[in-house]
């Protein structure tokens, strides 16, 4: 049985690859056109994008292009996805955010190893640099990981990046629990822990642009829920850190419980050894997952991104985020890490180390009610205003924390609910929400770079935290050397004002954002780059299967316009050549009903923003002309004539339109022209 296309179909797309050769001259701000290669034609309707495309082994079909100028409202003619495809688009956002559990388990689990370290080896041969070192050097690999996989994760891809981080994560878990000085030293045993928790530092920041970013670009699928799009983004991103920093303090715990007060070091390597385990299984999961479509589409892989102006466009944006994301780190940071250290102090360091460990997993837990009721809420509040929320809440518990000290220290109980409370609203509001800003409010040609650097710039914020605490104390308590507690408030001053200024940060300078916003920002984007004489029609993968749009400025005149809706694509479909080079058995004289005609096209709603057609050769395209247009095989230009008015021509667009695509197709006829691929 013949698999061939519908010859209609074929028709369509022979004459659009006609006209796609022209030498309809462009405007600057639109689509720059070429002589050869080209693989589409669009014209514009009104919401949506039309894509007629060769599946392998298929008939050509109509395929909706799930983005556009106006958002991704879903089509009534697609059937609602099932609960198998539900529960897949889920898993796979889960698939590209968890791995930060590992970055929540590297950065909790540190505090209750600088504590084991010193009751194993004392003050004096682990004096207070190196605990401060040990804490900032995963730091100070998480900003390199995220500043060099951010270009990574747009130039070469994200599922690269995402295999990569996850691989570093993995290796260098177990090596740090393999830490070792030669001669037994433990200056030499420090030297390898700080330095392996520098290379697990760089796979954890790379999880930042590639793993967040994947998630955020998944939430937008088809099959995820509209009013979710943001809950499945917070539940798989940051409420996986504060999980995994509830296990981070309770992991020292059960392992101390196992092997008692006397191996003290087996229970701070399995501690640190244990790492590996969560990394490796987001490895495995990932191993079979495709490129974000988002990506596909709207990527600039093969195209040398314009920085200059990318920035003046989001430049502001993402001054705001950044400093945002400095206070919180600077705040949420130092505190989660020095929690075992602050209740070490106040039950007195010859307390068991049961009791440092239990109350430091109570307070821990804090962080999950905070994140998932913010996940619950961000969705019809905002991310902006949710963000709000949380600091202003933060601030307030953090200034009474600052101002009864003296009397929470002695009711620990009291404390590690108030102290809980104040890191429950820090992730309510930015630790939610930050990730969402910065993964959403760039379009996708640069969200890797735009999300690395934000997070950067908070992680700096968080090692610039680890080292100012102790300063910070200190200083605090020499300007009151009579009140013994005074130092230790400190933090909660300077934190709160901080969370204060983040707040009116965020009210002043950052813009809400809206479900679908990615994929309307991309749109945003094409025709901000077009106005700017850039061109957009190598934007998306050249070897996908989907064709890639372009949105014509609704500011144009409609004489510009005209040239601008020959946006033209590549396709890699062989099938597509193949199918559209074979000759019609034979040519019907009948004209077939205009509806009938759309049928077989794939136009199946009168609303489309673009219908597309994928380019074939120039060969017989008289005869199919004709076919199509119900004229006789002779009678190309009639044909052509009688297609264009009953399919394509609009009255918003002059005839001009038509009377050059006549041209073309007269000068095809006369010169016996074939199309180049």
């Amino acid at each position: 049985m013949d698999n061939k296309p519908p010859r209609d179909a074929v028709a369509t797309a022979r004459i659009c690859s006609s006209f796609l050769v022209s030498k309809i001259p462009f405007p600057a701000h639109g689509t720059p056109g070429r002589s050869k290669g080209f693989t589409g034609f669009k014209r514009r309707r009104t919401s949506w994008h039309r894509s007629i495309k060769r599946d392998p082994g298929s008939s050509l079909s109509a395929q909706k292009y799930h983005a556009g100028a106006s958002g991704s409202a879903r089509s009534s003619a697609m059937s609602a996805p099932t609960l198998r495809e539900r529960i897949k688009g889920v898993s796979l956002i889960f698939a590209c955010g968890t791995a930060l559990f590992s970055d929540g388990y590297g950065n909790g689990i540190i505090g209750s190893v600088n504590t084991l370290l010193k009751r194993i080896y004392g003050a004096e041969a682990f004096p207070q640099k190196y605990s401060i070192t040990l804490n900032s050097a995963v730091f100070a690999g998480t900003i390199l990981g995220m500043l060099t996989f951010g270009w990574i994760s747009d130039k070469i891809g994200r599922k690269f990046g995402m295999m990569t981080s996850a691989g570093i994560v993995a290796f260098f878990s177990a090596l740090s629990a393999a830490s070792s000085g030669a001669h037994h030293s433990v200056h030499g045993l420090l030297a390898m822990l700080i330095t392996c928790r520098f290379f697990l530092g760089i796979g954890i920041g790379a999880e930042y642009p590639t793993g967040s970013v994947s998630c955020s670009e998944q939430t937008e699928g088809k099959a995820v829920a509209k009013n979710a799009q943001h809950r499945w983004f917070a539940l798989a991103t940051n409420c996986m850190i504060d999980l995994a920093f509830c296990v981070a303090a309770f992991v020292p715990l059960v392992l101390y419980w196992i092997f008692g007060p006397h191996h003290l070091r087996a229970v701070w390597r399995l501690s640190l050894g244990l790492g590996f385990i969560p990394a490796i299984a987001v490895f495995a999961w990932r191993w079979s997952m495709e490129e974000p479509e988002m990506y596909k589409k709207s990527s600039m892989k093969v195209v040398k991104i314009p920085y200059s102006l990318v920035l003046r466009r989001y430049g502001l944006q993402l001054a705001a985020i950044s400093f945002t994301w400095f206070i919180y780190d600077f705040i949420t940071y130092p505190f989660g890490i020095y929690s075992s250290t602050v209740v070490d102090t106040i039950t007195g360091g010859d307390s068991s180390l049961t009791v440092v460990f239990g109350w430091n997993v109570v307070i821990n837990l804090f962080y999950m009610p905070g994140t998932i009721i913010g996940a619950f809420v961000v969705d019809y509040l905002g991310p902006k205003w949710t963000m709000i929320t949380g600091l202003l809440f933060q601030a307030f518990f953090g200034f009474i924390m600052s101002g009864f000290y003296s009397q929470l220290k002695k009711h620990i109980a009291g404390f590690a609910v108030i102290y809980g409370i104040f890191l429950c609203f820090g992730e309510f509001g930015p630790g939610n929400n930050l990730g969402l800003l910065a993964s959403k409010s760039s379009p996708t040609a640069v969200r890797g770079q735009f999300y690395g650097v934000a997070a950067a710039i908070g992680k700096i914020g968080a090692f610039v935290g680890t080292w100012a605490f102790p300063p910070m104390i200190d200083s605090f308590q020499k300007h009151h050397p009579n009140n013994p507690d005074w130092g230790n408030t400190g933090p909660f001053w300077v934190g709160s004002g901080l969370a204060i200024l983040s707040a009116l940060v965020t009210l002043l300078f950052i813009k809400p954002l809206d479900h679908d916003g990615m994929a309307k920002e991309d749109a945003l984007f094409r025709e901000y780059l077009e106005e700017h004489g850039f061109d957009t029609s190598g934007m998306g993968f050249v070897d996908s299967t989907e064709s890639r749009s372009v949105s014509i400025p609704e500011e144009l005149d409609e004489k510009e316009k005209v040239p601008a809706y020959a946006a033209c694509f590549r396709s890699t479909m062989s099938s597509s050549a193949a199918a559209s080079s074979s000759k019609p058995a034979e040519t019907k004289t009948a004209e077939k009903p205009k509806e009938a005609r759309q049928a077989q096209l794939g136009v199946l709603e009168e609303d489309d923003e673009f219908e597309e057609f994928p380019v074939a050769d120039w060969d017989d395209a008289q005869t199919d002309l004709a076919h199509l247009g119900g004229a006789a095989p002779g009678a190309a230009k009639s044909g052509g004539d009688k297609l264009w008015e009953d399919n394509w021509d609009d009255d918003d667009i002059e005839d001009e339109f038509s009377v050059q695509l006549r041209n073309e197709l007269a000068k095809k006829s006369k010169g016996g022209d074939a199309m180049e691929h």
